[in-house]
């Protein structure tokens, strides 16, 4: 019974080392991408450059919610373009310099 207990501890201890390895490597690839700065997408939004996008597709690049969007708009941080009474539509270039001012 007391080498079974044995066994059970070094396997544990052996799991316990793999992932110590585990969590450095991935403190390591954070570490990386923190230095490249890179900014992704919650969804990936196919836009062409010249595009104009609505609010729930900007939403999903800045990853806010439709409250945090209008108070973005409220401050004067970016500008919405009415189309009608009801549609507003964003400039993607606008909306990407502000992800990338922010």
């Amino acid at each position: 019974m007391e080498t079974m207990v044995k066994l059970a501890i070094e396997r544990m201890n052996e799991e316990l080392e793999k992932l110590k390895e585990v969590v450095q490597k991935q403190q390591e690839e954070i570490e990386e991408l923190k230095k490249t700065k890179v900014v992704e997408t919650p969804e990936a939004v196919p836009i062409r450059e010249d595009e104009f996008i609505n609010t729930k597709d900007v939403q999903k690049i800045l990853g806010v919610c439709y409250n945090t969007l209008r108070q973005i708009v409220q401050q004067g941080l970016l500008k919405p373009i009415r189309i009608n009474q009801r549609r507003i539509r964003y400039s993607k270039r606008a909306v990407l310099s502000y992800l990338n001012a922010n």
